[in-house]
């Protein structure tokens, strides 16, 4: 939900830019979650643009999963 808030509006109890920006800025979170799940890679299509220095980053990171955006 924090990543496509027109799908279930919950930006009245959720703050989507605060998540958006830590998104942005820690991303490691997010990695050891698919990590976690057994989700080795990823295809963001039509996220943000700043997904596409992730994907980059990502590729470096043995902890995260493969990334397209």
């Amino acid at each position: 939900f924090d990543e496509r808030p027109d799908f279930l509006d919950v930006r009245d109890s959720i703050d989507f830019n605060g998540l958006q920006k830590n998104l942005k800025n820690n991303p490691e979170p997010y990695y050891e979650t698919y990590s976690m799940s057994g989700i080795t890679a990823v295809y963001d299509v039509g996220g943000f643009s700043w997904l596409i220095d992730h994907q980059f980053e990502a590729e470096q990171n043995l902890d995260a999963p493969h990334a397209a955006a």
